[in-house]
């Protein structure tokens, strides 16, 4: 099965690209390929749009055997009479009846899916996976191929993609199931509309979502084939190799994703949200990197690695839609007509959106890099979908929990290098855990966060202003924090209750063994010592709690980021300002290569136990002895460029900061 699978979606790739070749070469001009290889796909996509009216009963009332060996034998006698009669009518019309052929070889592909799930006894997530890994690696691996052999010699070209297909052919004369179910095609025939309504309404969600985002990645690959040829990274052959790093990406996401089964619908969102900002991202990436490297074609491999990712993500969210759809309407005895039913709305999202793309180009309506806004927010709409079906599984909660300790702590990788020390020392009870931390920045307590998620879940302790952030809000929620009113813009009756109705809850959480982020300032550090003067947050906890564990936290390392105070002088920094600005020294440093800050993360208990009975003073004082052990802290400067030394302007606060 894997066998046909893989050289059957190699010949569709070949045919795309040795066409392509011939069509810039003989019909058009080089100059045109950018609109030509998206059309060319529609063409391809047009046939299994129309075909669905036998394709559904065909799949049902034939073996998947007899289906799959005609359909690619036909293929290779379409391809071998058009080339050696001349292409008559012209290359789209056999274009259109590869697709129009190989529709009934998907549909039956994709109809194996429960049946194998079945006779082997594996997850249809792992046998949706393995046979979306090989397809795609087939077909992506024959677009250069195509590429080259067209260069190389027309003949022996066509001679191979014939090869191609017959050997999908002879593959797929093996396959035998033994729950496999056939329904006699008048019956299937007659049932098919009456069918397709139901399937559709019932499974909106994935007929929608999933084959939209096999349309627009195919999309991707082509325009980022061609992008790259226009920008000069490298030759044809060599710019359509990307889609072979597509492919190594893709191949990783299918393998990895039945290990996410579990978690399938928080997982496939966030997978469609990075794939969406990944894509929107790639004409940023381009010229970005344009502007850092000396020839265009040093771009080519860190262009290879980023579309590697977008594959990887791709393959991720389509395997896990894929395979849940699959298995519920094999559950339902009708995987033939849901199999033909999910290749019809592929072809019908393919052929829409490579039409769209393709003619907007040629009409001067899009160029090249607009053409990727247009398909990350195509992708938008896939993942609405996504989240209502999360939404209805109580899969947020999980989306966002994987989201804090997953994906952000990716996001930080990239920028920092973090290293953390003393985890170790934290006792493994029921106890409540009460973290108190040093605040250099405002970043560390996503950092903390994200390190602690994973085996704490605590809960943060955050000021009001971020807590009602709208973007925040929900994050805030949903780890349970606790919104904590700020004395530096005044005090009042109604501030104070607020503040002991929060510190309640702190101590209540702890009796109940949950544990909590707390800043014992209240407060960023305003110079490179960490002064908690006379605050009282933790005596006034520790007095209103049980037995609790009191864990102190030392970060190091983000005195001078664009994060702290040391490049405000003394004051508070733009939060979001910082975020975009980090966002962009990413982008310019092609993501990957951005310079990294070294932050040192120290767990410890404290020297002496800390008592109610202590005075605020006292405890103060331990603290600040433990936060403070180094001395004051130096000044580091990260650069903003990896090309280059590129320092933030900055001039350290002359004046004593007073104990507040």
């Amino acid at each position: 099965m894997l066998i046909s699978c893989f050289f059957s979606a190699l010949g569709l790739g070949y045919a795309k690209f040795f066409v392509l070749g011939y069509l810039a070469d003989e019909v058009y001009s080089a100059e045109d390929k950018i609109w030509l290889i998206q059309t060319i796909n529609s063409i391809l996509t047009i046939g299994p749009v129309l075909a669905y009216a036998f394709t559904a009963p065909l799949v049902s009332a034939c073996t998947k055997r007899l289906v799959m060996t005609y359909s690619a034998l036909l293929t290779g006698t379409v391809l071998t009479l058009g080339h050696f009669t001349g292409w008559p009518g012209s290359a789209w019309l056999y274009l259109f009846l590869i697709g129009l052929i190989m529709s009934v070889f998907s549909a039956a592909k994709m109809a194996t899916v429960p049946i194998e799930a079945k006779d082997s006894g594996r997850s249809p997530f792992f046998v949706n996976g393995m046979l979306s890994a090989v397809f795609i690696a087939g077909m992506l691996a024959g677009l250069p191929l195509g590429s080259f052999c067209y260069e190389w010699n027309i003949l022996q070209g066509i001679t191979l993609g014939i090869g191609i297909f017959l050997l999908a052919s002879v593959s797929a004369i093996g396959l035998s199931y033994d729950h496999e179910r056939k329904i006699p095609f008048g019956k299937a025939y007659a049932n098919l509309v009456e069918d397709s309504i139901s399937l559709f309404f019932k499974y909106f969600s994935y007929l929608f979502s999933s084959p939209l985002i096999w349309g627009i990645a195919g999309a991707v690959s082509l325009a980022v084939t061609a992008y790259a040829e226009q920008q000069d990274l490298g030759g044809p052959t060599k710019c359509s190799f990307m889609s072979l790093y597509a492919a190594v990406g893709i191949i990783l996401g299918n393998i990895i994703s039945p290990r996410l089964a579990p978690h399938r619908y928080s997982a496939s969102l966030l997978s469609g949200i990075s794939l969406m900002i990944l894509i929107i991202c790639i004409p940023v990436f381009v010229e970005t990197g344009l502007s850092q490297v000396i020839e265009p074609r040093d771009l080519y491999s860190p262009l290879a690695v980023y579309v590697g990712f977008v594959g990887f993500f791709f393959g991720v969210c389509s395997n896990l839609i894929d395979a849940e759809y699959l298995q519920r309407v094999g559950n339902d005895g009708k995987e033939g007509t849901g199999a033909a039913l999910h290749s019809f709305c592929i072809a019908v999202f393919a052929f829409l959106i490579c039409a769209i793309v393709g003619l907007s180009i040629l009409n001067g309506w899009m160029d090249a890099i607009s053409q990727f806004i247009l398909l990350s927010l195509l992708l938008g709409t896939a993942v609405v979908p996504l989240f209502l079906l999360a939404l209805k599984a109580n899969s947020l909660n999980q989306v966002l929990s994987f989201f804090l300790s997953r994906i952000i702590g990716l996001l930080l990788s990239l920028r920092y290098r973090i290293q953390v020390t003393g985890m170790d020392q934290i006792p493994k009870d029921k106890r409540g855990v009460l973290f108190l931390p040093n605040h250099p920045a405002e970043i560390d307590p996503i950092i903390l966060s994200t390190r602690l998620w994973k085996s704490y879940r605590p809960r943060p302790v955050v000021l009001e202003t971020f807590y009602h952030m709208p973007l925040a809000n929900r994050i805030m929620k949903i780890m349970r924090a606790f919104p904590m009113p700020d004395m530096t813009t005044g005090t009042g009756t109604y501030k104070k209750k607020r503040i002991d109705l929060t510190l309640t809850g702190v101590s209540g959480a702890l009796d109940n063994g949950n544990s909590v982020l707390m800043y014992p300032s209240g407060k960023l550090m305003r110079s490179n010592l960490e002064l908690l003067g006379a605050a009282s947050g933790v005596k006034r906890t520790l007095e209103s709690s049980g037995d609790i564990q009191v864990v102190m936290v030392r970060t190091r390392g983000l005195w001078g980021s664009s994060f702290s105070t040391a490049q405000t002088d003394g004051r508070t920094p733009d939060i979001m300002k910082a975020f975009l600005h980090g966002f962009w020294v990413l982008v310019k440093n092609l993501i990957f290569f951005a310079p990294r800050r070294q932050v040192e993360i120290e767990f410890s208990l404290p020297d002496h136990p800390l008592h109610p009975d202590m005075s605020p003073l006292e405890i103060n004082q331990q603290l600040e002895a433990f936060y403070n052990r180094y001395g004051e802290e130096e000044l580091k400067l990260v650069s903003y460029s990896f090309w280059r030394q590129d320092l933030p302007d900055i001039e350290e606060k002359k004046t004593d900061e007073t104990r507040d």
